[in-house]
């Protein structure tokens, strides 16, 4: 027989949920009042956020009812995966997840249940599922902030077309392109910083793992060169080698990957004939403005201005 529907229950989840989205603060008792309520014990200590959408090759407008069929389907199978959780929808395709503190999201666990909603869809589409994940550290002051953090790894995640992004893995610096680098001197003979253009044989040190997965980066600069990619490639999950890369060098892979592109430009201006979108191209940069961006970003100049600048440097 179905479980009769509690509504209360209902409306203490969504309040609390509201609470913690909006970023509001609830006093000690009332959040604990609504947890017992709940028949919880203790705050959740993760957060998962999925998010989904179509091919972006799909050239197909989804009416009402169909996103509701979908939202309603990842629902029924993600409960299949996480029995209990606090859980809603804030977006039509964003479902946000507070799973029970005895609930473990591994990466395991979270493909399987991608894999299963996309398996069963009721509705034949192209469609792509994305997912964020923070831990909640101490104390539940800290969710809301942890659930913000989660969004952003989805949203980072669909970006990068990556299926599970945690905030530990996280590129943290976005905006990095859209910024200028008010540090960088309009000067081509400044030093790289010695971790954009690391050569792993001068540091006995380094992991051999960080070693391998530089050595990869630099020889395939023109390919797309993902996170997933890379990991795989030293056959390490993206988890380790973020980490990896912050113990050793300080950075985050795809900075680095960025630093190594734009420092094989720099080369490439200075010391070819090719014109700037064939640079942008063999560093694997086809969008050439957004290349352009970038490289002044880092280097206070733009590639023509750089080269320019260079090639009077030479003459002198």
């Amino acid at each position: 027989m179905k479980k009769p529907y509690d509504w209360q229950r209902v409306q203490s989840e969504e309040y609390l949920l509201r609470h913690w989205i909006l970023g509001q603060p609830l006093s000690a008792k009332m959040l604990w009042n609504i947890l017992s309520d709940l028949d919880w014990q203790q705050a959740p200590h993760q957060v998962m956020v999925l998010r989904w959408q179509l091919d972006k090759e799909a050239q197909i407008f989804l009416g009402d009812t169909q996103k509701f069929t979908i939202r309603q389907h990842i629902t029924e199978i993600a409960r299949d995966y996480i029995p209990q959780c606090l859980q809603i929808w804030q977006e039509e395709d964003e479902w946000i997840s507070f799973p029970h503190y005895h609930s473990v999201l591994n990466e395991e666990n979270l493909s399987n249940m991608l894999q299963a909603i996309l398996a069963s869809l009721p509705i034949p589409l192209p469609v792509r599922l994305f997912i964020g994940v923070e831990k909640v550290v101490d104390t539940v002051v800290q969710i809301p902030q942890a659930l913000r953090l989660a969004r952003r790894a989805a949203l980072q995640a669909m970006e990068h077309q990556i299926q599970i992004l945690s905030v530990e893995e996280m590129e943290l610096d976005l905006d990095h392109c859209d910024a200028p680098n008010h540090h960088a001197e309009k000067n081509d003979d400044q030093p790289i910083p010695a971790w954009q253009t690391h050569d792993a044989r001068e540091t006995p040190a380094i992991s051999p793992i960080v070693e391998q997965a530089v050595a990869y980066i630099h020889s395939h600069l023109q390919s797309a060169l993902t996170l997933p990619e890379i990991a795989a490639q030293v056959a390490v999950s993206r988890f380790h080698l973020s980490h990896l890369f912050r113990q050793h060098l300080q950075t985050t892979v795809t900075s680095y990957v960025r630093s190594a592109r734009l420092a094989k430009a720099a080369e490439l201006l200075a010391n070819s004939d090719k014109s700037i979108n064939e640079v942008a191209d063999a560093v694997g940069m086809a969008d050439a403005n957004y290349f352009s961006k970038c490289f002044r970003a880092t280097y206070a100049l733009s590639p023509s201005e750089f080269r320019r600048h260079k090639k009077a440097s030479i003459q002198e």
